[in-house]
């Protein structure tokens, strides 16, 4: 089964009940946990806002991730696992939806496995790189048999398996140049 998740960052437990209302939810445990019935609706968890430092400490919108994996498992893994980092997490298990994906939420950066079995990372990032030149394109990957157009249409590699610590702090350099790229 093919579904997109979405895992938003919000300051408060206050927008949780707001969202889960909207939606005809109660602010009941499994709306403030972020648990939905329905796989393709957006999931807000309470967050701390991401703030610039410096003088001006003004609320900055989170980074906007795509992580498109075609093992379901691995994706939610990385939604638990990313949940409080302050990072708007989106996931797709269908390779061939990641654009629309970025087209609709307005994605800033997207990490993609290297070995699916409908098309390959390289083969995503490759497409994406023609249409959206500006989002940051990274590649998970377990296999070390990369090749010269690899590097062409890949930024940033991430090395599966990932240990978590590792993986924040990736994600976190990636983040802050994103949001270096947002103040030019």
């Amino acid at each position: 089964m093919v579904s997109a998740h979405s895992i938003m960052a919000t300051p408060t437990n206050a927008g949780v009940r707001a969202v889960a209302a909207q939606n005809g939810a109660s602010s009941s445990t499994r709306a403030r946990r972020g648990r939905s019935r329905d796989p393709d609706r957006t999931v807000r968890r309470r967050l701390e806002p991401v703030r610039r430092s410096g003088d001006d400490e003004t609320v900055v919108k989170p980074v906007r991730f795509l992580f498109v994996d075609d093992d379901e498992q691995i994706l939610r893994a990385l939604g638990r696992l990313l949940a409080r980092e302050g990072f708007e997490i989106h996931t797709t298990s269908d390779p061939g939806c990641a654009l629309s994906i970025v087209e609709e939420k307005r994605i800033e950066v997207v990490v993609c496995d290297y070995t699916m079995p409908m098309m390959s990372g390289t083969v995503v990032l490759r497409s994406l790189q023609g249409v959206k030149p500006r989002v940051v394109r990274v590649l998970a990957s377990g296999s070390h048999e990369r090749t010269s157009a690899d590097d062409e249409c890949v930024q940033h590699f991430i090395d599966k398996p990932w240990f978590p610590e590792e993986l924040r702090k990736s994600l976190h350099a990636i983040e802050a140049s994103v949001l270096a790229t947002r103040a030019d």
